[in-house]
């Protein structure tokens, strides 16, 4: 069986993508070409740093092991309790 998307205009495509964030592109540009070729155009770039969700890496260390995280700065809220251990 195979399944078949609708097709879409290509300006609803740029804007869907432009709002995705950029850890989740990077495995679309193998998608097809002319998404990679979207993803490497500057007004695209543009777009995409003015809409999409903005995420930074961190790094937390917890009984000598270390884990990586994605942070959505929307989603931080201004009351966040950091624990020190004493």
């Amino acid at each position: 069986m195979t399944l078949r998307l609708p097709h879409l205009p290509w300006d609803l495509v740029v804007e869907i993508l432009s709002r995705v964030p950029a850890t989740s592109l990077s495995p679309l540009r193998f998608t097809c070409q002319r998404w990679n070729d979207l993803f490497n155009d500057q007004d695209f770039i543009k777009k995409h740093l003015d809409k999409a969700a903005k995420q930074c890496m961190v790094l937390m260390l917890s009984d000598l092991k270390v884990y990586s995280m994605n942070v959505d700065h929307d989603g931080v809220h201004d009351n966040v309790l950091i624990h020190k251990p004493c």
